[in-house]
């Protein structure tokens, strides 16, 4: 009986898998960029001279049956097929006119890069995109490209509307991004065939000398994460506002976005009493209220799986995948922060997202859109905003277990002291520009919380002064120059201390060698 049995699931699941197969086969997708739906098109003498406004679809490619709801998920396809209004746009006329000077974008986008006379720079980005190229080779030969295709539909044409109010009252920056139509016009040039009438969103560029509109003062400039990575490696004095970070990924937790990689960051460096600040500001926000349904997303965003591709439901299913993304990104610009930090930084976010906030948002949205979407999405922000302190408190576990800790290109000092019972502090001191020696970190670490730490070194001749017996285990790597390992008088030879580095590019008290094992900075890198 129970072989029958297991032979009748085994057969139910091969057959699932065969109709799944050929089922997804069957979808049929246009091939190359998706195209706008333009339900009120112009005469074809006007060339939309005249017309203010469009009436358009931001793609039909995703409506399906109920059988193919169920398979691959209901998403928010009515929202990508719903007729929404939209305003359209004349660069010579932009903010008083402005030029193209790049095209790019990612994997999926198609972007623009604009500029106005006063050197503001302004991104166009496509509001539909193209998987195509994300498909892993092994799902191009078995033919399951339009599984990914139709995976689009898992994201929210509009979602950046409603997200930017929702930054501006968590008190951060953003971009100002605005619905646009762009028809083909002389000022696009040889780009019209890629950009020419087509839905974008219009937002300000994340790099540039001009960032007035950020509303800081004493502001140098506006760079990207990895630039920003080596001006902390290089300065000792120059600091990330890692609490305004906190608040931002807290957000991110909210709002389900999981595609928080170091490409999806500005940052805005500016002066504070004589001090260069690096203040981060989300941009890319196409991966907010990520909507996945359907039986086959469901079996592949297991964790594990494909794990960062968490649904946004009323509760979190699983922390680590929606963090998953920013891996290289979290430990490094946000090492310095303790517990208290992470609650006390989820309450104040907790008071700023009231639910009235949430509600107005939403106005930013189309009626058509809004009644499609606005009431379930914001019962799940409030929903979540509400269970913040909890994630909180995982997010800083998730990030507490083995925490690294940078020095500088400098000679630095670092300072390791066991504090009490089973609590260790981690002290490290930089050398600056003029010669003067500061403290550039501080911070206790808790042995039920952190397995390891790892302090990275880079350049300089830095030193490890260790007091007592560690109740962590603490790595050094050196960096390119002559390191010391000096343990102080009350140093236990039992301490677990691993020095690591290059043959003779440590010194350290006979009893110790350098280990040959590696560990990489999680950090951003080109």
């Amino acid at each position: 009986m129970i072989k029958k049995l297991l032979l009748g699931f085994v057969m139910a699941v091969v057959l699932f898998v065969v109709i799944t197969y050929f089922s997804i086969r069957a979808i049929c997708f246009k091939p190359g960029f998706p195209e706008t739906i333009i339900l009120s098109q112009p005469s074809a003498n006007s060339h939309w001279q005249g017309v203010d406004s469009v009436l358009l679809k931001a793609s039909d490619l995703y409506m399906a049956g109920a059988y193919r709801n169920i398979i691959m998920g209901e998403n928010y396809r009515k929202a990508w097929n719903a007729p929404i209004k939209v305003p359209v746009v004349w660069l010579d006329t932009l903010f008083g006119g402005v030029k193209v000077i790049k095209s790019g974008g990612g994997g999926q986008t198609r972007s623009l890069t604009l500029a106005d006379s006063e050197g503001h720079l302004f991104t166009l980005r496509s509001v539909c995109k193209d998987a195509t190229a994300l498909m892993p080779t092994t799902g191009q030969r078995v033919k399951l490209n339009n599984m990914v295709l139709d995976g689009i539909s898992a994201g929210h044409p509009y979602a950046p509307l409603p997200v930017a109010m929702l930054t501006e009252s968590a008190g951060m920056v953003n971009t100002h991004p605005r619905l646009v139509f762009v028809p083909a016009q002389v000022a696009l040039d040889t780009f019209n065939h890629r950009y020419g009438n087509r839905l974008f969103m219009l937002e300000y560029e994340t790099e540039g000398k001009n960032g007035d509109w950020t509303g800081f003062d004493n502001l140098i400039s506006l760079m990207e994460s990895n630039a920003v990575a080596k001006k902390l490696l290089k300065n000792p004095l120059d600091r990330a506002d890692q609490v305004t970070l906190l608040r931002a990924r807290l957000f991110d937790l909210i709002i389900g976005d999981w595609d928080r990689h170091k490409r999806n960051w500005g940052w805005i460096s500016h002066l504070e009493d004589g001090d260069v600040i690096y203040t981060p500001y989300p941009v890319d926000r196409d991966n907010a209220f990520y909507k996945i349904g359907g039986i086959v997303p469901w079996v592949l965003n297991r964790p594990y799986v494909f794990e960062q591709f968490r649904p946004f439901d009323k509760k979190i299913d699983y922390l680590p995948g929606l963090l998953r993304s920013a891996r290289d990104f979290d430990p490094f610009f946000l090492n310095e922060l303790s517990r208290e930090d992470f609650l006390q930084t989820a309450s104040n976010l907790q008071q700023m997202l009231t639910d009235e906030a949430v509600r107005q948002a939403f106005l930013t949205w189309p009626d058509t859109i809004f009644k499609l979407n606005g009431p379930a999405i914001i019962a799940n922000i409030i929903s979540r905003r509400n269970d913040l302190p909890e994630y909180a408190e995982a997010f800083y576990g998730h990030l507490a277990r083995q925490p690294q800790v940078m020095g500088t290109q400098q000679r630095d000092s670092f300072v390791v002291q066991q504090r009490g019972d089973k609590q260790v502090s981690v002290e490290v001191y930089s050398v600056t520009r003029s010669g003067s020696m500061v403290r550039k970190y501080l911070r206790t670490f808790f042995a039920n919380e952190t397995e390891e730490i790892s302090l990275f070194g880079w350049g300089g001749d830095d030193v490890l002064s260790v007091w007592g017996k560690p109740s962590i285990p603490v790595n050094f790597i050196g960096g390119e120059d002559n390191d010391r390992f000096v343990p102080k008088p009350s140093f236990s030879i039992n301490a677990k201390i691993v020095l690591i580095d290059d043959p003779g590019g440590m010194d350290a008290p006979d009893g110790y060698k350098l280990e040959n094992k590696t560990i990489k900075a999680r950090m951003p890198k080109e």
